[in-house]
């Protein structure tokens, strides 16, 4: 049940840093950047569906990882632009 709850905060994590990242790319109209970043949330969602329908208590630590992910992105301003 630990390793779940940390593989679904991982997953919220990377998840929404992915989408920060696709807002981004998408709001400088990189196409294919964003598209790939899109890409990614889709994977990452599917992963974590599949964890939490069998438990849904699991959504706890995958909204942690949104959380802390739109924290991350946001306050370090991870870009190739500075």
């Amino acid at each position: 049940m630990i390793l779940q709850c940390v593989i679904m905060l991982i997953c919220g994590f990377s998840a929404d840093f992915a989408f920060a990242l696709y807002a981004r790319s998408a709001a400088k109209g990189n196409a294919v950047i964003a598209a790939n970043w899109s890409v990614m949330i889709a994977v990452i969602g599917a992963i974590s569906i599949l964890f939490y329908v069998s438990n849904p208590w699991l959504v706890i630590p995958e909204l942690v990882g949104y959380w802390v992910g739109t924290y991350v992105a946001i306050k370090y301003d991870i870009s190739s632009e500075k």
